[in-house]
């Protein structure tokens, strides 16, 4: 004699519950990727999201608060837009021990008539040479 289902719930005889799928979990990250372009959350094959280094991540979310756009696209503004990087990015190149170093800040303009940043960088925590962009 078994234990299993019955129309009602259980029952002494019925039928036994058939094996659940798998269950696959995502990795945990305490920084996830960002997509520079929409902003969103990058996904990844398990339902949950890419993970993304620390300090990429505060370097892009530093660029993005960082009001960087310009109403005409110049040398001149896009000079000034490039300033406005250095300038968002200083918590993380200033003082004793920067966090990141080696900075080449790239703002061109792209054939649709706007411009496009990129940013690389030293992580001096791995040192290794990142780059977060184009945003």
């Amino acid at each position: 004699m078994g234990y299993g289902t019955g129309p009602f719930g259980g029952a002494p005889l019925g039928v036994p519950l058939p094996p659940q799928p798998e269950e696959v979990v995502s990795d945990l990250s305490s920084s996830r990727k960002i997509d520079g372009v929409t902003g969103r959350y990058v996904p990844n094959e398990q339902g949950g999201f890419e993970a993304m280094d620390d300090t990429a991540q505060r370097v892009l979310l530093l660029v993005s608060f960082a009001d960087t756009d310009s109403k005409i696209i110049s040398p001149q503004g896009m000079s000034e837009q490039e300033a406005k990087i250095r300038k968002a990015l200083e918590p993380l190149t200033a003082g004793r021990n920067p966090d990141i170093d080696q900075l080449v800040v790239t703002v061109k303009r792209t054939a649709s008539q706007t411009t496009e940043k990129s940013i690389s960088y030293r992580n001096r925590l791995t040192m290794t040479r990142q780059t977060v962009g184009p945003i």
